[in-house]
């Protein structure tokens, strides 16, 4: 990880920003407990995250996925798990998972994708949102050509919530 001064970074406290505050991370399976802010920044050369203790001295760490459009980043504070939607254009959509703050990364699970008689094509994951508390192990994700998928065991596999795309309006979205 490389040093960034705080005059190169600027972070605001906006909503819906990729932007945590961290008391606890999750690292093999064991607390950590840490005072720390985590920036993800998606973009179409991969992944970058941004970590601090005191928001005036920035560790950086990425490009994660090089050369890879990566147009969402989340991270999960109920198992500590970064969540990116990595869009591949060689192997397809993805949403990739780390449990160590970005030092390791899965491949991805299975299933997200229209059937292969469908004539609409998932070409990107622009939208993934961890479940509420009650539901532990659910992530939400949102994906091109319009769509909702929905994951029970936390994203090793994906089915679609085929209500969306039934809607009378559908074929309007473009």
């Amino acid at each position: 990880m490389q040093n960034c001064s705080a005059k190169t970074v600027r972070v605001f406290e906006i909503p819906k920003w990729p932007l945590w505050r961290l008391s606890e991370i999750r690292r093999d399976g064991k607390a950590t407990r840490v005072a720390q802010t985590l920036l993800m920044v998606g973009t179409a050369k991969g992944l970058f995250l941004f970590s601090s203790d005191n928001r005036r001295s920035w560790r950086a760490s990425g490009p994660h996925f090089p050369e890879t459009p990566v147009y969402t980043a989340v991270f999960d504070p109920r198992t500590g798990t970064l969540l990116a939607g990595v869009n591949s254009e060689f192997y397809g959509p993805s949403i990739r998972r780390s449990r160590d703050l970005g030092e390791t990364w899965d491949a991805g699970g299975s299933g997200l994708q229209y059937g292969a008689d469908d004539p609409e094509k998932v070409s990107r994951v622009w939208s993934i949102f961890p479940g509420g508390t009650g539901e532990p192990n659910v992530i939400y994700a949102g994906v091109e050509a319009s769509g909702l998928f929905r994951s029970d065991d936390g994203g090793d596999t994906w089915s679609e919530i085929a209500s969306l795309r039934a809607h009378p309006t559908h074929d309007l979205w473009g």
